[in-house]
C-alpha cells in the first residue's frame, strides 16, 4: 500500500496498516508533521553546565546544537554552517567551546547564541550581496525552545501549544522525578549508552507500553536469573538478579498495573518494582524527609510508576532516574540512547542502585535488552511478509475510561499504543 493513501485509510478502532511501519514515504511525512510540530526532548540543562558547554541531538532528520551562552541562556541551534552547510561540530559530539565556534571548514566564527562574529577574508565579500549584519548569515535557531525542571524541549514549528500544554498529565512525571532529589534537582551522569536498532521508531515505543510481552520474550533472562539464584542458594535474590525476574511475574501481576493516557499520545504506568526496605533506602528516605519533611516525602514516594511515554521523542523512569529518548534515523533504524541522572543530596548509593539498574536492563550487552531489540528486528522484518497487511491493537479495546481528561485502562490493555495512534493521526492529517 503506497502513502498517498489518505492517512484515514491506515488506521481503524482497533488496528493499523503496516506500511506505517515499513513505508519510507509514510517516514518522511512523520519527521515533517510529528518530530516537524511537536515538542521534541532536546537534553537536560546539567550536560551544559558553563557558557560554552554543548550537547548534539536530533530533531527528526535535523541535526541540532544545544548550547548555554555567557549570561545563561540556553539555545538550540542548527548544526550548520550558513556558507557552505557543514556541520559545526560532529553529531552525537559533547564539549566546550572556549569562546566561538568555529566552522571547520573555511573558519566562520559564531558567539554562542550563534551570531556571525568573523569571517576569513573579509575585504573579499565588499561590494558583494554579503551582509554580515543579515541574520540568514549566523547559526539558524530552531523555532522555539523551553525547559521544565531542567529538562530542554525544542519545537521547529512556531505555532502550537506552549511545553506545559504540550505535556499535560505527564508533567507529573517530571515533576517526581525531579522531587525525588532532596535539592529539587537532577543532573546527568555515568555517560550515556547508545543502542541502534533495525526497526521503526514506532516499534520500541509501543512496547514501553506493552506489559504484556514481558513473559514470552524476556523468558530466557528471568528464568536464567532464577537459576543463577537457585545454584547460589540465596534466601533473598540479589538486587540485579531481582530486577531480571521480575519480567516472569504471573498474569495476574501484569493485569493489576494501571496505565494511564494523554493528549498528544502521552502516558504513564504504575511501578512494577516494590520500594525496597534496605539500609540504602532507608538512609535515602531520611534523607527526603529532612528536606520536606515526613509527610511530604511519604507523598513523593508513593508516586511509583515505571515508564512514562512522552510522545513522540522520550521516555522517564522516575523510579531508578534514567530516561531514553528516541531518534528515528531511517524508515527501519532507530538510535535510542539511554541517559542516567543523580538524585541530588541523596546517598551516593542511590545513583550506584541507578547505573546497576541501567546496565542490567538497558546497555547494549544486556541480557535483558537483547531480549527486546530481537523482537523488535522480528516485528519489523515479519511487516515485510504479503499475508496479512494490519497489525493489531485490539487487546480490552472498547474497555478503557475517560476520567477529567485522563484514560484509564488496566495494565494489559492496549490503550496506551491506541493512544499514540490518536496522536499521530492527528498529527499526520494536520488537526495538531
Amino acid at each position: 500500500m503506497q502513502s498517498t493513501i489518505a492517512v484515514s485509510q491506515l488506521l481503524r478502532t482497533d488496528e493499523v496498516h503496516q506500511s506505517i511501519y515499513t513505508d519510507p514515504a509514510i517516514f518522511d511525512r512523520e519527521m515533517d508533521m510529528i518530530f516537524g510540530k511537536a515538542w521534541i526532548y532536546v537534553g537536560h540543562d546539567s550536560q551544559i553546565p558553563r557558557a560554552g558547554d554543548y550537547i548534539t541531538a536530533r530533531i527528526g532528520k535535523q541535526s541540532v546544537i544545544m548550547v548555554r551562552d555567557k549570561s545563561g541562556a540556553i539555545h538550540v541551534l542548527y548544526n550548520r554552517c550558513p556558507h557552505k552547510a557543514a556541520k559545526l561540530v560532529p553529531e552525537g559530539s559533547c564539549g566546550h567551546v572556549r569562546k566561538l565556534f568555529r566552522c571547520p571548514y573555511h573558519a566562520w566564527t559564531f558567539q554562542h547564541d550563534g551570531t556571525l562574529c568573523a569571517v576569513p577574508f573579509s575585504k573579499r565579500y565588499e561590494g558583494t550581496g554579503f551582509d554580515s549584519a543579515d541574520p540568514r548569515f549566523s547559526m539558524p535557531h530552531v523555532a522555539r525552545v523551553a525547559s521544565y525542571r531542567g529538562f530542554v524541549f525544542a519545537s521547529l514549528s512556531p505555532d502550537g501549544p506552549d511545553l506545559a500544554t504540550f505535556l499535560g498529565g505527564v508533567i507529573s512525571s517530571l515533576e517526581n522525578f525531579c522531587d525525588r532529589a532532596p535539592e529539587g534537582k537532577v543532573a546527568v551522569a555515568g555517560g550515556v549508552f547508545r543502542v541502534l536498532q533495525r526497526s521503526n521508531w514506532k516499534i520500541f515505543l509501543e512496547n514501553l507500553n506493552d506489559t504484556a510481552h514481558a513473559q514470552a520474550t524476556h523468558e530466557s533472562s528471568f528464568v536464567a536469573a532464577r537459576h543463577t539464584a537457585q545454584a547460589r542458594g540465596a534466601e533473598k535474590l540479589p538486587f540485579e538478579l531481582h530486577i531480571i525476574e521480575g519480567n516472569g511475574e504471573p498474569n495476574s501481576f501484569w493485569e493489576q498495573i494501571e496505565w494511564s493516557g494523554f493528549d498528544y499520545g502521552h502516558s504513564y504506568m504504575t511501578s512494577i518494582f516494590n520500594a525496597p526496605q534496605d539500609e540504602l533506602s532507608m538512609a535515602y528516605r531520611a534523607s527526603l524527609e529532612k528536606a520536606y519533611g515526613a509527610e511530604r516525602a511519604v507523598s513523593i514516594l508513593a508516586t511509583s510508576r515505571h515508564n512514562t511515554t512522552i510522545y513522540p521523542s522520550c521516555s522517564p523512569h522516575t523510579s531508578f532516574q534514567q530516561l531514553r529518548v528516541i531518534r528515528p534515523l531511517a524508515v527501519d533504524r532507530t538510535l535510542v540512547e539511554i541517559f542516567t541522572f543523580r538524585l541530588l543530596g541523596a546517598p551516593e548509593g542511590l545513583f550506584q542502585r541507578t547505573l546497576t539498574y541501567s546496565n542490567v536492563v538497558n546497555s547494549p550487552s544486556s541480557v535483558v535488552m537483547v531480549d527486546d531489540v530481537d523482537l523488535y528486528n522480528r516485528v519489523h522484518e515479519g511487516m515485510a511478509n504479503e499475508t496479512g497487511q494490519w497489525v493489531s491493537q485490539h487487546r480490552r479495546a472498547g474497555f478503557e475510561e475517560t476520567v477529567g481528561g485522563e484514560i484509564k485502562a488496566d495494565g494489559v490493555s492496549e490503550m496506551p499504543i491506541r493512544n499514540q495512534f490518536t496522536a499521530w493521526k492527528r498529527y499526520m492529517s494536520g488537526e495538531v
